[in-house]
């Protein structure tokens, strides 16, 4: 690292710099004496800790492609499954007690964070190496889902190199809440503060205990934090919470669009809105600090950024993904084509995006989680054959909402949140409209960014 900073503090330990080096370096020996070449895959599925840096190291020191996930996926997908999917020749993961895991081709990291044995017997991989490939993401954004984004070494030091004059944490102390196996909090979120920051305080709850966070924050001089919308709307709504968000330095906010609510409060802080995709390694617009309107995106940073004619937001540029990785290999993309986000947006009357929706039927709720609106469409239509159209999609703000055209028998908006499950709590009204208001295609489906040609009158049904 070359550095003495950052010290990374742990709920039990802290690590210096050189300690974080002295661990990443057993790695490079353990991992070269495997038999690993540059170039082959390995799946991490460690918590955020200092394995999980050290092995992140390693990797990028000695040129091999890392796939991080989350523990929990080693147990909804199967330890084999993951190394399959991904070709990959070791899977390193924190406890050896994670259902459906074989101890072959899987490796558990000593206490102290590296290998204090020999590692297993590589996994034999069918696809060859891919030593331009830094890391392979998971994604359920534009690619569909779930899609694994390779990301070059070029890609993620092009968005450092971009972002850092406006966002680095320099000589700071970093409050990190993100998940380090997504892009936004892998690079813009650790990499960035390995490079820049004096200290990485990392929460072990991942935000999701406010109270724990809190303490966390209260107990060291926290100068930036990254956040989605979700978790800063939940700190606005505690006095600790505010006090915490008006006090940073700087910090971004992404992940999903914010509620005109949310931007209101989030005028009162130096937090800037930042918008990309992991496909961006993730970063295509950034806002100044402290300016915020509803749905707001920012501007382009780092890459070329145009609004294609039916209004998708596209872009190009070092930032842009190599393709991605499927079941047969690395599907390779043209490195000069513009690359689609999905996104619908607007530009405003000083230059920055708004986020307006999504073109297909997939949108993001404030919290980041990605709703695949057709799933619940298709419920409705199955339990009440007599819905002739329905759409559920964000209704802009914090919440969902829900058209439908139906015959007799029409779901009752109680009906609706019962199939919705979870989802029910964010659902605002079901609005009945008739069949002649719907805009369509020309191949006469209901088109999604403009589903009505008037504006809908509020009729819910209760």
């Amino acid at each position: 690292m070359g550095q003495p900073t950052p010290l990374l503090v742990l709920p039990d330990h802290i690590w210096t710099a050189a300690s974080l080096w002295a661990g990443s370096r057993q790695w490079v020996r353990a991992l070269r004496e495997a038999g690993l070449e540059r170039g082959d895959r390995v799946v991490c599925a460690l918590p955020a800790g200092a394995a999980f840096v050290q092995l992140l190291i390693a990797s990028l020191w000695d040129g091999y492609t890392l796939a991080p996930v989350a523990p929990r996926d080693v147990d909804e997908d199967g330890a084999e499954a993951l190394l399959a999917m991904l070709d990959a020749r070791l899977l390193v993961l924190d406890s050896r007690d994670v259902q459906g895991v074989r101890p072959r081709h899987c490796f558990v990291p000593g206490d102290a964070g590296w290998p204090d044995r020999s590692l297993p017997p590589l996994r034999v991989a069918t696809h060859g190496v891919t030593p331009d490939v830094c890391m392979l993401l998971r994604t359920s954004g534009t690619s569909g889902a779930p899609t694994w984004i390779a990301l070059s070494d070029a890609n993620v030091l092009a968005v450092l190199d971009s972002h850092a004059p406006f966002v680095a944490p320099t000589d700071g102390c970093v409050l990190s809440v993100l998940p380090w196996y997504h892009a936004f909090g892998l690079v813009l979120g650790l990499l960035m503060a390995l490079l820049h920051a004096r200290e990485i305080v990392r929460d072990p709850d991942g935000g999701r205990d406010l109270q724990l966070l809190l303490d966390l924050a209260n107990s060291h001089p926290i100068t930036s934090m990254d956040l989605v919308p979700g978790l800063a709307t939940r700190l606005f709504a505690e006095a600790r919470g505010a006090v915490l968000l008006r006090r940073l330095n700087g910090g971004v906010v992404g992940g999903a669009p914010v509620s005109a609510l949310l931007a209101t409060q989030l005028q009162s802080t130096r937090l800037r809105v930042g918008y990309g995709q992991t496909e961006a390694a993730p970063g295509i617009a950034l806002g100044e600090p402290g300016t915020w309107s509803a749905r707001v995106l920012g501007r382009a940073i780092g890459c070329d950024v145009r609004v294609d004619a039916d209004g998708v937001l596209a872009f190009r540029g070092p930032n842009a993904c190599l393709g991605r990785w499927t079941r047969d290999g690395l599907e390779r993309r043209d490195s000069e084509a513009w690359l689609r986000t999905g996104d619908l947006v607007e530009t405003m009357d000083d230059g920055d995006y708004r986020f307006i929706g999504r073109a297909t039927d997939s949108f993001k709720l404030s919290n980041g989680r990605m709703v695949q609106a057709s799933h619940y469409e298709n419920a409705i239509r199955l339990r009440w054959p007599s819905v002739r159209e329905v759409m559920l999609r964000s209704n802009g703000e914090d919440g969902i909402e829900m058209l439908i055209t139906s015959d007799a028998n029409a779901p009752s908006d109680a009906d609706v949140r019962t199939v919705l499950g979870a989802l029910g709590e964010r659902l605002g009204v079901v609005t009945r409209i008739g069949t002649d208001a719907w805009q369509r295609t020309a191949k006469g489906e209901v088109d999604r960014r403009r589903p009505v040609k008037t504006p809908i009158p509020v009729r819910p049904r209760p």
